[in-house]
């Protein structure tokens, strides 16, 4: 493939399938000739960045350009702190810059259409589109993204009623309704989104401690969030967010036809098909009959380009 140049934007520490997520990204660095020129924080937590540095240094890898939310939801930090304490060094403390300038700076200098995919709440990503001029580029959000992005691809929305017939809101959604319509409206740039269904039910992760050969990062964020229930992986909403960004459906996803997603007042989101559209739904390529045997097979290929780093 094409050398790629990618951004991705974390709320690492909410769960720990981010980590799984970056882990899969420095693979395709190594072996995709993925360029990973930002990596961006999506939660009001102050140990996100550090961990973030912390993480890509203990696989022996350059910290790409990090940068932190303003303003946003202050959740629960289930990790990023026992990373840095276990981990970080006095150059991971170093001073970050807010995400939209990061961001910003990442677009301008690519020589390449980057590929910006966002794995938790919107905010840094509204915030993007939202930005004005500056010392970085004569160009606003707008059209700086539309002039170096090739397409934007979440995790975000949930597409299916529950048993009684309501939508309920996703979790990336619910917590920046603003933010995530902003995104969801944007015009300027195709967009791609895997949604909840798609990634549950995908279990990465199964029996971490037994394939590290020393402790890291992305085994401390498993043990943390998941505590007794670490053997049996995680749901893989983000790696699967992140495979797609890079690698496309491949045989085991399957895009939607164009359309627009509609966010409501409390997160929920419709998706209805549309000629004019620039949004399409990710899911997976499988029936009812062999559902759960395809999303194995998409685990186990996360599974065996994560197990090429931790080698």
């Amino acid at each position: 493939m094409e050398k790629l140049d990618f951004i991705l934007d974390t709320d690492a520490g909410a769960d720990c399938d981010d980590m799984l997520a970056m882990s899969y990204l420095i693979y395709a660095k190594r072996f995709l000739k993925v360029n990973i020129k930002a990596v961006t924080h999506a939660l009001s937590t102050g140990d996100g960045v550090v961990a973030i540095r912390s993480f890509f240094r203990c696989f022996g890898e350059k910290a790409p350009e990090t940068g932190h939310m303003i303003k946003g939801a202050n959740l629960n930090d289930n990790y990023c702190k026992y990373i840095v304490k276990e981990f970080a060094t006095k150059k991971d403390h170093k001073g970050t810059e807010c995400a939209a300038r990061v961001l910003r700076k990442a677009l301008a200098s690519s020589k390449n259409k980057c590929v910006i995919c966002a794995i938790g709440q919107l905010t840094n990503i509204s915030a993007l589109i939202r930005s004005e001029p500056d010392d970085i580029s004569p160009l606003d959000g707008v059209s700086l993204i539309k002039e170096k992005c090739a397409k934007i691809v979440l995790m975000a929305g949930l597409f299916l009623d529950n048993e009684n017939g309501e939508r309920e809101p996703e979790w990336n959604v619910r917590w920046d309704v603003a933010a995530a319509r902003d995104v969801f409206d944007f015009k300027g740039v195709p967009i791609a989104t895997i949604p909840w269904e798609t990634g549950v039910k995908i279990y990465t992760g199964k029996d971490l401690e037994s394939r590290v050969k020393e402790r890291n990062p992305l085994l401390v964020a498993f043990e943390r969030f998941l505590n007794e229930s670490i053997k049996g992986g995680r749901d893989s909403w983000d790696p699967v967010t992140a495979l797609y960004a890079v690698e496309g459906t491949k045989d085991f996803l399957k895009e939607s036809a164009k359309g627009h997603v509609c966010v409501k007042d409390n997160g929920a989101t419709y998706f209805e098909e549309a000629a004019d559209g620039n949004t399409v739904i990710v899911t997976v390529n499988s029936t009812s009959e062999n559902d759960q045997a395809v999303r194995d097979t998409i685990a186990k290929y996360i599974e065996d380009c994560v197990d090429k780093i931790l080698k």
